[in-house]
């Protein structure tokens, strides 16, 4: 059965889908967390979590400002566009077409490290992507191979996590079904736990974690230091995101749930 066929017949998550270890945060800490800030207030938090791992928040409210100050992001291709009408948070939300992106300036994967990545996504339909085509690239501090979320040959968007320069391709993926390009606001969330060549990828769409495997390997370079947000080695796609944040820390899937449910006000 399809990934999105199963993952559709589960509800919406309440702090649930709790997978992996919760670590130093703990289960009460996210749901204290998620009481005392809500809606509007939640959504601004660069340190959702309040656990110092929030590193940095790019709310897209018509600019490239990341919430730290540390990590403002800048043009990549074009003129990058935003939309006040159709945003999910906040007052605006960053509109890529098939001539803009953008790169969110110094931010790396860190290979052998844990780290978590999540924003907002729309599109309304899958016409005119094409394989290859990237809604994010994330450069790597040292290989030429690029960790991306890519539109593969199965109609899916895959998330592909590379580790370390010349050892094993390491091409962890998650199909998240072309349901993700329905006009409707979804949540995704990626990253690596673990360490070095025992890195694994997870994905979360939705606050709900989806399968992993390993069908898909490629070996395409990063082109820039940072992370482009709307294009990458296979062109630019047009897309709606928002509330886009980097942890450094693989988040678990209470803190997931606890940030999903958060902002999907």
């Amino acid at each position: 059965m399809g990934i999105f066929n199963e993952f559709y017949k589960k509800e919406k998550p309440v702090f649930t889908g709790i997978a992996r270890g919760v670590g130093g945060f703990g289960f009460g800490a996210a749901v204290a967390a998620a009481s005392e800030t809500s809606g509007s207030t939640f959504e601004s938090l660069l340190d959702p979590l309040g656990d110092g791992s929030g590193k940095a928040l790019y709310r897209f409210n018509s600019n490239l400002n990341d919430e730290s100050g540390n990590y403002n992001g800048t043009a990549h291709s074009g003129s990058p566009g935003y939309t006040t009408s159709n945003q999910k948070l906040g007052s605006a939300a960053y509109d890529s077409n098939t001539s803009t992106s953008v790169l969110l300036t110094g931010l790396k994967q860190p290979e052998t490290a844990p780290w978590t990545a999540m924003w907002w996504w729309r599109r309304s339909n899958s016409s005119g992507l094409s394989i290859n085509n990237r809604m994010v690239d994330f450069y790597e501090n040292t290989s030429t191979d690029g960790t991306t979320v890519v539109w593969e040959n199965d109609s899916s968007w895959h998330f592909i996590l590379r580790n370390l320069e010349g050892g094993e391709a390491s091409a962890k993926l998650v199909g998240t079904g072309s349901n993700l390009n329905d006009d409707n606001w979804h949540h995704i969330t990626v990253g690596a736990s673990g360490t070095g060549n025992s890195q694994t990828a997870f994905v979360y769409v939705d606050g709900v974690e989806v399968d992993t495997d390993t069908g898909h390997n490629r070996s395409d370079s990063s082109e820039d230091n940072g992370i482009i947000v709307g294009s990458g080695y296979g062109g630019s796609i047009s897309g709606l995101y928002d509330n886009w944040r980097y942890f450094n820390k693989a988040l678990s899937g209470a803190e997931i749930a606890t940030i999903y449910n958060g902002e999907n006000v």
